[in-house]
């Protein structure tokens, strides 16, 4: 029976672990060393080997001390019946806390994202260092509320990561439609009704996908397609489970039931070769497909750039023949102006002769025996002159 009491003892992380393992263990042995008292024996208490005034000391050697009967009951656990033996109650190796708060949840997750957004580890961690960092950190922080042990707080995290992955996959849904007049508030109203629809129960860690939905690191996570080996026994939402303080060891070695065995030095070289193999028909499955890919793509462009010089040269002699028509339409009305110029001239020199001979008409017509004697001059010679151009034409 001690040997269990000290592997419990030594499985407490916090002193208030420790207070409550010894409230525990002395509750149960109370019926033993009441019926004890009969026989003249002092009430005693199991031993213990850790205090919250000895913390970090080891075991002693010697007998262990001992607690008095007034030492306060956090936890009681039931009485034994009859001749049960107190060893069959001792052993246990679970305490329950509280249920995980919702600051406790925002305080995790933020943990997750600093620890994983890390700029000088990021993604060179390995999972145990990466949950190690986070459980400090977030036990540093976490007052006034309890610590946690690792296993709880991954526990709590993969339940939170399945949760907000299917709600953010709803809302991808809802931001993919895009439907019009619909604001941000009324897209989260509809996902959170479309996941209690599909889930048959309401979305309850909207306070950490809001804390998530803007990291980059989180859309990583959301966009995985499958989720890897160590992640798989940590997938289900068991918010008892995830509340209770382990206080086995961690580092305790698995049943090899539940593991498969490895492969062996000929199995992994056959494995590594036909993987090789497979890469390299992969290969030069694509570098045929580029090849025929280019020669076809050559082709069409080809193709392409022959209808483009059909279509230039058709172009081309378009706008010859325009032109060709167009110098002959001008010619046509340079011709039609010169005519009409012809017309005009021919015309003009009519009415001016006409002029002329109304002229004559009017100076042969004039009598110069009434005409002023200044003038009269002037009229015979004009009028000898109109008779002589009409007496001798070929003399002009």
């Amino acid at each position: 029976m001690q040997h269990v009491i000290n592997n419990a003892y030594q499985g407490c992380d916090t002193d208030e672990e420790r207070l409550h393992l010894d409230a525990t263990v002395n509750s149960a042995s109370q019926p033993w060393m009441l019926r004890n008292q009969h026989y003249g024996m002092h009430p005693q208490t199991p031993p213990y080997y850790r205090s919250p005034h000895n913390v970090g000391m080891p075991p002693p050697h010697e007998e262990p001390m001992h607690h008095s009967m007034q030492q306060p009951m956090h936890h009681p656990i039931q009485q034994m019946q009859g001749g049960a033996s107190a060893s069959n109650t001792a052993g246990a190796s679970r305490v329950k806390q509280p249920n995980f708060t919702p600051e406790e949840d925002i305080l995790l997750t933020k943990w997750w994202v600093s620890i994983c957004t890390d700029p000088v580890v990021n993604t060179g961690q390995r999972r145990e260092g990466m949950w190690s960092r986070i459980c400090s950190g977030y036990n540093s922080q976490c007052s006034p509320y309890p610590k946690r042990s690792k296993k709880s707080i991954t526990k709590r995290w993969e339940g939170i990561k399945v949760e907000c992955t299917i709600f953010s996959h709803r809302y991808a849904e809802i931001v993919r439609i895009n439907p019009s007049g619909m604001s941000d508030a009324d897209k989260t109203t509809e996902a959170l009704a479309r996941y209690a629809g599909a889930q048959k129960k309401p979305f309850n860690y909207m306070h950490c996908w809001k804390y998530l939905k803007d990291e980059p690191k989180w859309h990583e996570e959301v966009e995985k397609p499958t989720t890897s080996n160590d992640d798989e026994d940590c997938m289900e939402t068991v918010d008892g489970a995830s509340n209770q303080v382990d206080t086995t060891d961690d580092n305790s070695t698995p049943s090899s039931g539940n593991g498969k065995r490895p492969l062996g030095r000929d199995s992994s070289k056959a494995s590594r070769k036909k993987t090789a193999e497979s890469f390299a028909s992969k290969m030069h499955g694509l570098w045929s497909d580029r090849n025929s890919y280019m020669k076809e793509t050559q082709n069409e462009k080809n193709v392409h750039l022959a209808h483009i010089a059909a279509i230039e040269k058709e172009k081309l002699d378009r706008q010859v023949e325009l032109e060709k028509e167009k110098m002959e339409h001008n010619m046509r009305l340079e011709e039609r102006r010169l005519a009409i110029e012809d017309r005009r001239l021919a015309q003009e020199e009519k009415e001016r002769e006409a002029r002329i001979v109304a002229d004559e008409e009017r100076f042969l017509s004039i009598d110069l025996d009434m005409c002023i004697p200044c003038l009269r001059p002037f009229y015979k010679a004009q009028q000898d002159k109109i008779l002589a151009k009409y007496t001798n034409p070929s003399s002009d």
